[in-house]
C-alpha cells in the first residue's frame, strides 16, 4: 500500500498547484474548496501568462542586443522567479514587476565579476560590491548570456567588438602605447620586466569597465612596467591573435629565408598577406609596430633590441594555442622581425608621418624631461614658489600679474581697475572660466588664487562684472532645501537620465528616478564640491540651461551635470546650493591689502573699496539665522532621542 501522503501523491505527479494547495492548506480542503482554489489558481496563472505576452510582444517591436527570459532571484535563499531581461549597450535592465515601470538597470560598467555555473546554469554578476543572480533554462541560454555579458568587456574579448579611439584601435591600445611613449620609452627593459601583479588587476578591472573613460596618467600609476605587462597580457588573452588563425601558417611559409631575387616577392607577399587581415586587426597591428619601432630606436638606453622585441610579441602577434614548437617559435619571430625591419613600405608610411610621430616624439620627450625635473626638485624637498607671471583676460584684454601666496581675488579685481580704467563703482570679481566661456566659477573671496592658476589646466582667470548677485538675489533665502526635476549625467555627460528628481536639503543633493522613490542614484556632499555656472560639454545637453558639480574624492575629480530648459529653475537650484556650500557669504571679503574687519562691510560702507569681490548673495543676518534654525534642529533631535 502507498504510504505517501496527497502532498507527497501531488508532489511525486508534478502537479505543482495541487502540491501548493496542500502545503499551504495542510489538506484540509473539501473537494469542492480544492477545486474553486484551483480554478482560480488556474486563471490567475492564464492571466500573468497573457499579461506577459502581450509585454513580450510589445518589447519585440523593439531593437535590443539580447533580451529573454530568465530566473533570477534577490538573495541566495530567496526561491527563483521568471523574469524578462534585456542588454543594451552596458546596461542590462530586468522588469521587477509588478508595475509597469518597476524596473532596475544594471550597469555593467561597474561589473567586478562574472561567474557561470555549468551544474544549475546560473549566472552570478558582482556589480559594485552587489550580486545579482540568474538563471538559464538550459546550459546554453546560461552561456549565451555569459557570453553576451562579457563582450561588454575587454580581455578575453573579440576584438572586433572592442571600443574604438580616434585612431580606429581600441582603447586599451591606444592608451597603454600613449602611456609608455610619454613615460617609459627609455626605460630599460620596458616590455620584458613584469609589473606590480595587484596593478595590473586593478588596470584590468578599470579597462573591462568602462575603457573609453579611463585616464592612465603617471600620478595614477607610476609603475610602467605594469602598464606594459598589461598591454602584453591584452593581445596574449584575445581569442584570436592579431594577425590571425586564419592566415597563421600562410605568414609562417612567408618568413623562410630566401635569395636576394626573390626578397621582392616576400615582401610583395607580407603586404597582401597584412591587406587581408580584418580592419581594426591592421590598424592595431600598424599602431602597435609604429610603437614598437619608437622602442627599438631607443635600445641603447631601453636595452630592448630588434631581436628582444621580436622574441617577446612574435608569439604573441602570431601564434596557434600554445605551442612549445622551437621551429614555429623561430618562424613566429622572424615574421615580426620581418614586419618591424620593413614597416615603413608594407604599412605605406609616407616621410610626413615619420615627421608627425618625430615630432610627436619630441613633444614626449619634453615632458618626460620636465616630469624628470619635477621628480627631481621633488627628491630635494618642498618646493617654496613665492611669486610668479599669471595670465589674466578682463575684457578683451590679455595680461599678466604677479601673484603671491596671499593674492586674493580682489586684489586682481583692484589690479585690473587701476590699470584699465574700470569703472569704480562696478561690481567686478574673479572667475575662474572655460575656455570657450560656457562654463565659470565665481571663485570665492578666500581662495589662495597663487594655488588655483598653478592647478587651473586649460581653464583661465577672467575678471569681469558680477552678474551673478544680480541673477540670483531674487531667490535669497534662508532656505536650506530645494525640490525639482532635472536631467542629470555623471562624469562623460554622453549619457543623460531625463527628468531625475533632485532633493536639496540637509547639506546634500540627492538625485533619485522618481519622487518618492527610497532609492538614490547619487547623494553628493555640498561641501566636498565647486558649482559650475553653464555646462562645458563636447556634446550638446539635453536642455538649454545647466550647471555642474565638482566632486573631489580621494584625490580623484569627478563631474556630475545637471540641466533644464527652465532658467529659472537652474538659477533657484545654483542659489540654494551656493547658500549651503558657502554658508558665510561667498562673496564679502575686502582685498587683502587692506585692512579686514570683523564686522560684514555693507556695500555703503565700502565706498573706498575698489577691489570688492561682490555684493551680498543673501541679506544681512542670514548666516545668524541659518546658524539658529541648524541649532533648534540638533536641540530637537537630541530630545528625540532623549540624550
Amino acid at each position: 500500500e502507498d504510504q505517501r501522503t496527497p502532498y507527497e501523491l501531488a508532489k511525486d505527479s508534478g502537479m505543482d498547484l495541487q502540491s501548493e494547495l496542500l502545503l499551504q492548506y495542510n489538506g484540509n480542503l473539501s473537494l469542492e474548496e480544492h477545486n474553486a482554489l484551483l480554478e482560480t489558481a488556474n486563471a490567475a496563472n492564464a492571466s500573468n501568462a497573457e499579461e506577459l505576452q502581450k509585454e513580450l510582444d510589445s518589447l519585440s517591436k523593439k531593437t535590443f542586443e539580447k533580451s529573454g527570459l530568465l530566473l533570477t532571484k534577490l538573495t541566495k535563499n530567496d526561491s527563483w522567479k521568471e523574469k524578462l531581461f534585456i542588454l543594451q549597450g552596458r546596461k542590462l535592465w530586468y522588469h521587477k514587476g509588478p508595475k509597469e515601470d518597476d524596473n532596475e538597470i544594471i550597469d555593467l560598467t561597474k561589473l567586478e565579476d562574472i561567474d557561470c555555473c555549468a551544474d544549475d546554469f546560473s549566472i552570478t554578476l558582482t556589480v559594485a560590491k552587489r550580486q545579482y543572480f540568474m538563471k538559464g533554462f538550459i546550459l546554453e541560454d546560461a552561456k549565451s548570456w555569459e557570453t553576451a555579458i562579457r563582450n561588454k568587456q575587454v580581455m578575453n574579448v573579440n576584438i572586433e567588438l572592442q571600443e574604438c579611439g580616434t585612431n580606429k584601435v581600441p582603447y586599451i591600445i591606444e592608451k597603454c602605447i600613449t602611456y609608455i611613449q610619454l613615460h617609459a620609452l627609455k626605460t630599460e627593459g620596458i616590455y620584458r620586466l613584469s609589473g606590480s601583479i595587484s596593478v595590473v588587476k586593478r588596470l584590468t578591472l578599470m579597462f573591462n569597465q568602462d575603457a573609453a573613460n579611463v585616464r592612465l596618467s603617471f600620478d595614477e600609476c607610476s609603475d610602467v612596467h605594469a602598464v606594459a605587462s598589461l598591454l602584453k597580457q591584452y593581445l596574449r588573452q584575445l581569442p584570436e591573435p592579431l594577425l590571425t588563425n586564419e592566415l597563421y601558417n600562410d605568414f609562417i611559409s612567408n618568413s623562410y629565408e630566401v635569395s636576394d631575387e626573390a626578397h621582392n616577392d616576400k615582401m610583395y607577399r607580407y603586404q597582401d598577406l597584412l591587406q587581408m587581415l580584418p580592419d581594426i586587426n591592421y590598424n592595431s597591428l600598424r599602431y602597435i609596430i609604429l610603437h614598437l619601432n619608437q622602442i627599438i630606436k631607443e635600445a641603447d638606453k631601453n636595452k630592448m633590441t630588434l631581436r628582444n622585441i621580436s622574441l617577446l610579441f612574435g608569439p604573441i602577434l602570431l601564434s596557434k594555442g600554445n605551442t612549445v614548437d622551437q621551429a614555429l617559435l623561430n618562424q613566429e619571430y622572424s615574421v615580426l622581425s620581418d614586419i618591424l625591419t620593413y614597416f615603413q613600405w608594407l604599412f605605406n608610411v609616407d616621410d610626413n608621418e615619420l615627421k608627425v610621430l618625430e615630432n610627436m616624439q619630441d613633444g614626449f620627450k619634453k615632458l618626460q624631461e620636465a616630469q624628470e625635473e619635477n621628480d627631481r626638485l621633488k627628491a630635494q624637498g618642498p618646493v617654496n614658489i613665492s611669486s610668479m607671471q599669471v595670465p589674466i583676460h578682463v575684457e578683451s584684454n590679455e595680461d599678466q600679474m604677479k601673484m603671491t601666496k596671499s593674492t586674493k581675488p580682489s586684489d586682481v579685481c583692484l589690479y585690473c581697475i587701476k590699470k584699465y580704467n574700470l569703472c569704480v563703482d562696478g561690481n567686478w570679481a574673479l572667475f575662474e572660466s572655460s575656455q570657450d566661456n560656457m562654463s565659470e566659477r565665481l571663485i570665492h573671496s578666500k581662495e589662495d588664487v597663487l594655488t588655483l592658476a598653478m592647478n587651473i589646466g586649460d581653464k583661465k582667470l577672467v575678471v569681469k562684472e558680477n552678474y551673478v548677485v544680480a541673477k540670483l538675489s531674487q531667490f535669497r533665502s534662508t532656505s536650506l532645501g530645494l525640490q525639482g526635476y532635472l536631467h542629470y549625467s555623471k562624469n562623460d555627460s554622453k549619457t543623460w537620465k531625463k527628468n531625475m528628481f533632485v532633493d536639496v536639503k540637509n547639506g546634500n543633493v540627492k538625485v533619485f528616478s522618481k519622487k518618492g522613490s527610497s532609492k538614490e542614484d547619487e547623494n553628493i556632499a555640498i561641501h566636498e564640491t565647486m558649482l559650475y555656472m553653464g555646462l562645458e560639454l563636447k556634446k550638446k545637453p539635453p536642455a538649454k540651461y545647466g550647471f555642474s558639480l565638482l566632486i573631489k574624492d580621494n584625490e580623484k575629480f569627478e563631474t556630475r551635470y545637471f540641466s533644464t530648459d527652465n532658467e529659472v529653475e537652474v538659477d533657484m537650484f545654483v542659489a540654494t546650493i551656493l547658500s549651503i556650500r558657502y554658508p558665510t557669504g561667498l562673496w564679502t571679503q575686502i582685498n587683502s591689502i587692506e585692512e579686514e574687519n570683523e564686522e560684514t562691510v555693507t556695500l555703503a560702507e565700502s565706498e573706498n573699496h575698489w577691489g570688492r569681490q561682490s555684493t551680498y548673495l543673501r541679506p544681512r543676518g542670514a548666516s545668524l539665522r541659518m546658524l539658529h534654525q541648524l541649532q533648534q534642529k540638533k536641540n530637537a533631535l537630541k530630545n528625540a532621542l532623549h540624550i
